[in-house]
């Protein structure tokens, strides 16, 4: 008899488990619609959501976003999200661990970023668009960001601007013992990439027609460049106020971080003036021809 009972105990918990469980799986995911939110904004849905949740979001949002906990922002290729305020950033990312935000159309108001991460976070921005603003995704804030996979563009400044001790992996990351190329489309800004007393490896991207410059190191900024696409730009890459570049160094055929850069821009190909470059410039695929000043060293021209 008691062996009966102790069955029928086992049996129940083992259902009860199970039920409990699946509740979690079914948290693990919601879905948003901003064109019908019933009472809701997606501000106060991130906030209720627990910690890991998908949270898939459709429709049209006008809303300022802060995102303050893990979780993960799918817009799934058909979800917009525009400032209320546009003098906000419009999504803003602080103290976050892991989260991601994938698959949204972002408008960023005049005096503002479209996507900004500070606060020492970790985070993925795969796959959106991100249109005008001051600058169109920002990383600060000793932050590690993963940038893969966007097409950035119409920022007054810089379409991607990495700063203050954040380091920003640009068209790649790294997952498991390879790297996972998917680059970036950054184009039609007033300047391409700023790394400024931060570090970044920048890496398969297009970096194409920004009205100033491709890529900006500078004030300690230091950056890996290899295997872009800069053409079109006033020049493609500047190394000032004690930048530092890395160049590609083709010691393989098979690593894509060896490959140098190419393209054709305005103006120089190279600028260094009181800054440090290295590697190759990338031969007769990068153009037109460069300048170099004093301190800038080590580089290995064609």
């Amino acid at each position: 008899m008691y062996l009966k009972k102790l069955g029928k105990q086992f049996v129940l918990l083992s259902m009860a488990s199970l039920i409990a469980s699946t509740a979690v799986a079914g948290k693990s995911e919601v879905s948003f619609n901003c064109d019908n939110p019933k009472g809701k904004t997606l501000g106060q849905v991130i906030n209720k959501a627990k910690r890991g949740t998908t949270i898939k979001v459709s429709g049209l949002c006008q809303e300022n976003i802060e995102l303050r906990k893990k979780v993960n922002l799918d817009g799934q290729g058909v979800a917009t999200i525009i400032p209320a305020d546009p003098s906000v950033s419009t999504v803003w990312v602080g103290g976050v661990r892991k989260a991601k935000i994938s698959g949204f159309s972002i408008e960023a108001g005049e005096g503002s970023y479209g996507i900004i991460v500070t606060d020492d976070s970790f985070v993925t921005i795969e796959n959106n668009t991100v249109t005008g603003g001051i600058y169109g995704i920002g990383a600060h804030g000793s932050s590690l960001v993963n940038i893969v996979g966007n097409t950035v563009s119409g920022a007054t400044e810089y379409g991607i601007n990495v700063g203050e001790n954040a380091y920003a992996r640009i068209g790649f990351q790294t997952d498991g013992p390879s790297n996972v190329v998917n680059g970036n489309v950054i184009q039609n800004n007033q300047q391409g990439i700023l790394v400024l007393r931060a570090q970044a490896t920048i890496v398969s991207n297009q970096i194409l027609n920004n009205l100033g410059n491709g890529i900006v190191v500078l004030n300690d900024g230091t950056a890996r460049v290899a295997n872009n696409e800069i053409a079109g730009n006033n020049i493609g890459i500047v190394t000032i106020s004690n930048g530092g570049v890395d160049l590609a160094l083709p010691t393989s055929t098979t690593d894509i971080i060896t490959q140098p850069n190419y393209g054709i821009n305005n103006t120089l190909a190279v600028y260094c003036n009181s800054g440090f470059m290295s590697g190759t410039i990338g031969s007769t695929n990068f153009l037109p021809f460069s300048q170099f000043f004093p301190p800038c060293e080590n580089q290995t021209t064609p």
